[in-house]
């Protein structure tokens, strides 16, 4: 790993092809110092476009998707700003540059300020075929799938808290929440992931859509299952059976068959 990577936390996937371009093309480090100076966000941006459909080209002759695209943007951003910052610019106009850059680059970002403002328009379909578009992209990433999982995950958890909250069209999180399980069926799980369904699962439940609710429940078990996790477990199991509606269904049919047997025998007397 590049020392730089470490202080930004963050991998493209392209590690070695940045570092050969950084190391070895004077005239990209001329051109990278042209636009930075310039202080314009669209001029660094158009930029690193340019520059990572380049070093994407060097990997794969597949169409560059919108994740690739913005990671490795938003990577060689900051390694360029960490080894050639320029000397016109303050670090406080520095700090600002780089949260503007962020907000351009970041793929998963941006499609959130697209989905909020698909949101606030109504436009529930656009929103489904975003997301679609995400996890075809997420298919056919050829970067480091391990690094993009996380920042997935945190995306999709974080985005269906948010929507669960402002009480959106039920649809639209029936979608986001089958198309995050989806996403997670391979993937390791932690305690954390079992409660957030867990909460869900019991929204669906009073949204009265039982087989969402006991899908958010079943993915619950599973990971419990597989932490070994046995009380937990438990515990689960018989929420299970209370979204199949069997143990409220018993009490309330010996209640009424002791009724109607009750008023059965007081006729009988009274006659």
């Amino acid at each position: 790993m590049l020392e730089e990577e470490k202080s930004v936390g963050m991998k493209s996937g392209f590690e070695k092809e940045i570092e050969d371009l950084i190391e070895t093309k004077s005239f990209f480090i001329d051109e990278w110092k042209a636009a930075y100076k310039s202080m314009e966000p669209e001029e660094i941006y158009n930029f690193l476009t340019n520059w990572a459909t380049e070093i994407f080209s060097l990997k794969s002759e597949a169409k560059l998707d919108f994740l690739s695209k913005g990671i490795i943007s938003n990577v060689l951003f900051k390694q360029l700003v960490e080894r050639y910052p320029g000397t016109l610019i303050s670090n406080n106009l520095k700090e600002k540059l780089i949260e503007k850059m962020e907000e351009k680059t970041s793929p998963l970002q941006k499609l959130t300020h697209k989905i909020n403002g698909l949101l606030e328009e109504g436009k529930y379909k656009e929103i489904k075929d975003e997301i679609s578009e995400l996890f075809d992209s997420y298919e056919n990433f050829i970067g480091n799938k391990e690094f993009l999982n996380d920042y997935i995950e945190k995306f999709m958890s974080e985005l269906i808290e948010k929507y669960q909250d402002k009480e959106i069209e039920l649809d639209i999180l029936i979608f986001l929440t089958g198309s995050y399980l989806n996403f997670l069926k391979d993937k390791k799980c932690n305690p954390n992931h079992a409660l957030f369904f867990m909460k869900l699962g019991s929204y669906f439940f009073e949204k009265k859509d039982k087989t969402m609710a006991k899908s958010c429940v079943l993915k619950s078990k599973q990971i419990y299952k597989e932490l070994g996790f046995e009380k937990d477990q438990a515990k689960v199991d018989g929420i299970l059976k209370n979204l199949q509606g069997k143990t409220p269904k018993l009490k309330k049919s010996k209640k009424n068959t002791k009724a109607k047997k009750k008023g059965k025998k007081s006729k009988r007397k009274k006659k």
